[in-house]
């Protein structure tokens, strides 16, 4: 019966990770996998980084090359901050960014409607127990006395959950709406909870509790290739910018948050050494719309979705 339940548990527990998109307090950001694939360039990446939005992205692919040029001229009207006919790299980095927490918004609202069991555009703690981990909350009551070693791994599981929840219930009426359901899901987007992130963060990685991360910490107690172990080193320093051997609050932050920072730094490199072909540093509208298979391309359908109903510059 004992091996039984743990049986049980076992495949429980690969079942939640595996359908966890985020995994609690490790520093990384979903949207820098997606940017290469096996070490190549993915042009999708292109297109959603411009346009924001996943779910046009069929329809764009049904635009004739007229249409989809006259939608993309329409955006880089709207890129262009300073009206002087040209995009620089700080306009396209701020569109992107924008762009970036949008496609995580509306994949969290997406998320959202296969837990929200009611259908009233809100979802409580006891529907996302239910939705993520097949339990009610006085199931989960009784669990927490059991002192076997894979039950409390996923109490605790659970309860990092819970304290995320809560963090993102701005208005403490215990329940998420979509706005805060996109912070839940997405904590690293939103800085009210960048700083609860950051708390959990050093927590699971400072075993001596002295409120900074060595190296060992940092690293953990597995040891990879020669070659992991060189770029550990060197990412480790690379954040310890005191090089005092240890990682302070503000140098985990710098760890934390980094992702999204080079994703689109990569992304603007990308997209200004293929269409900024005079040079200048600026790209001008014909440039983009003589590139604009780059830009929004056959799979780009986030673009038209993007002019209907979503301005990044708004969020």
């Amino acid at each position: 019966m004992i091996l039984a339940y743990n049986t049980v548990l076992g495949i429980l527990l690969l079942h939640v990770c595996a359908d966890q998109e985020y995994i609690p307090h490790s520093p990384h950001h979903p949207i820098q996998e997606q940017h290469y694939s096996d070490g190549k360039h993915n042009s999708e990446f292109d297109h959603e980084a411009v346009l924001g939005s996943h779910q046009a992205n069929e329809e764009f692919a049904e635009l004739p090359p007229h249409e989809a040029k006259k939608r993309l001229a329409t955006m880089v009207d709207r890129m262009d901050q300073d009206k002087d006919g040209y995009i620089s790299e700080r306009e396209l980095s701020n569109w992107i960014a924008k762009s970036f927490v949008q496609l995580n918004r509306e994949e969290a609202i997406s998320k959202m409607q296969t837990q929200d069991l009611n259908n009233d555009t809100e979802v409580t703690w006891t529907e996302y127990l239910r939705s993520v981990y097949g339990y009610e909350p006085r199931e989960l009551y009784d669990m927490e006395k059991d002192k076997n070693p894979q039950v409390q791994v996923f109490i605790r599981m659970v309860q990092d959950d819970r304290e995320r929840f809560q963090r993102a219930d701005v208005n403490k009426d215990s329940i998420l709406d979509q706005d805060e359901y996109a912070a839940f899901l997405h904590p690293l987007d939103y800085p009210h909870m960048q700083e609860y992130e950051l708390d959990k963060l050093i927590a699971d990685y400072d075993k001596n509790h002295d409120n900074f991360v060595d190296y060992q910490e940092y690293v953990g107690e597995t040891t990879g290739s020669i070659e992991t172990q060189i770029i550990d080193k060197e990412n480790f320093n690379n954040y310890d910018t005191n090089q005092d051997g240890l990682l302070s609050r503000h140098e985990v932050q710098g760890w934390m948050l980094p992702d999204m920072t080079q994703s689109i730094s990569q992304e603007v490199d990308h997209l200004f050494s293929m269409t900024d072909l005079d040079h200048d540093a600026r790209l001008s509208k014909q440039e983009i719309l003589d590139q604009h298979l780059l830009w929004v391309g056959s799979a780009a359908t986030d673009y038209g979705n993007d002019l209907r109903r979503h301005d990044p510059q708004e969020l």
